[in-house]
């Protein structure tokens, strides 16, 4: 399908429902989660997910897996979604997202991803910021380890089943990090800043979360929660997203949907 046609079949019902609210279109800070446009809560509720096996093969857009916090599950009654995004609409927004390397393991750091609800599934430039960092807490940018732009892809999922959204992964590849045994936050940004291109004046880009205990699909070390934060061009630095006081209120943004590709090495301690 051409960009013209994704855009006539994509862009107007998902526009429709994000910008019908004038006061909205007029906002100087637009909505930062799926949660604000009412979109989530308004979603329909067959049931949840099946709880993941303990342990089981990775997805088929982590690979190699080293690690992936697990899916977004629409109809978990907390799920959101927070903007991550560096585009023409809302600016910047950045997602800090926890994980951790194993004890007698070094990890070498190929690719990144972030599952992502995209108004159209264009990046222009087709690239992604990216980081991976350590130290991170409220107000403290923590350690950069290692930082770039990287090309990106989008990976069409099945996860935003009656949302006027393309659900995917953006994955950054050809990087080349290694990781010694601690904890980390990585993040992963797409972008549409292209001002020759009428399709980023709509581009815009969330973050979908896990909230499901134990997440489905979840793959390597366990997971981190309630330990995200959020940075944004609209006043906020590295805010906690989840919980009371926090970006997403008290809906959701416990952890991300995300994860790490590339190899590893084991050692004795």
């Amino acid at each position: 399908m051409s960009r013209s046609a994704r855009l006539a079949t994509v862009l107007l019902p998902a526009l429709i429902a994000l910008f019908s609210d004038p006061s909205l279109a007029q906002d100087s800070a637009p909505k930062a989660t799926l949660r604000q446009q009412g979109l989530l809560s308004a979603a329909p509720k067959p049931g949840p997910l099946a709880p993941a096996a303990t342990k089981g093969p990775p997805p088929s857009f982590c690979n190699p897996c080293l690690w992936y916090a697990g899916d977004f599950n629409l109809y978990n009654p907390n799920a959101n979604a927070l903007a991550n995004e560096n585009d023409l609409l809302f600016g910047q927004a950045t997602v800090y997202v926890p994980f951790l390397v194993p004890k007698g393991q070094t990890w070498n750091i190929s690719g990144m991803f972030g599952v992502t609800f995209l108004v159209i599934d264009v990046l222009d430039p087709p690239q992604a910021e990216w980081s991976i960092s350590t130290g991170v807490s409220k107000g403290n940018a923590g350690h950069l380890i290692a930082s770039g732009t990287a090309p990106a892809t989008v990976s069409p999922l099945n996860c935003g089943a009656g949302l006027p959204f393309i659900c995917g992964a953006v994955s950054v590849s050809g990087l080349s990090v290694k990781l010694q045994p601690g904890k980390y936050w990585l993040s992963v940004v797409p972008q549409c800043t292209n001002t020759n291109d009428h399709e980023c004046d709509s581009a815009r880009y969330f973050l979908a979360d896990v909230e499901d205990h134990p997440p489905h699909e979840h793959f390597g070390p366990r997971d981190v929660w309630d330990d995200s934060f959020f940075t944004s061009s609209h006043g906020s630095y590295f805010e906690p997203t989840a919980g009371v006081g926090g970006v997403c209120g008290t809906f959701g943004c416990d952890l991300f949907s995300a994860g790490v590709e590339g190899t590893v090495n084991s050692h004795p301690e």
